[in-house]
């Protein structure tokens, strides 16, 4: 099962995670996303659990722990194609077809 681990310090590592995941069962994987430009941590990773039973155990455990100064979010990931970002960055709302949107212009 996939986990979502969110609120991550720069400072955490995947094995620290991994070490803490695996008190409640075990451990596939760990990962954490990093920014495409930068290479960066994003703050938040993932862990595959794969015991469903275990995963939840370590989701109720660890939802709230304070890791290095943070309080972690640890939850099941919500679906992509769910989730609304509203409009891509660049484009344009769309000006209703039909009329002028500056209202009426005289001609000369």
């Amino acid at each position: 099962m996939k986990i979502y681990v969110g609120n991550l310090t720069a400072k955490a590592t995947e094995e620290q995670v991994k070490d803490l995941f695996s008190k409640h069962g075990a451990v596939e994987d760990v990962y954490f996303v990093n920014d495409k430009a930068t290479g960066e941590p994003r703050g938040f990773g993932f862990v595959f659990m794969p015991d469903p039973n275990h995963a939840q155990a370590a989701i109720q455990a660890l939802n709230g722990y304070e890791l290095d100064g943070k309080t972690l979010s640890v939850n099941e990931p919500k679906d992509k194609k769910k989730v609304d970002r509203g409009p891509k960055r660049g484009s344009r709302p769309q000006r209703p077809r039909g009329g002028s949107s500056r209202g009426h212009r005289l001609r000369r």
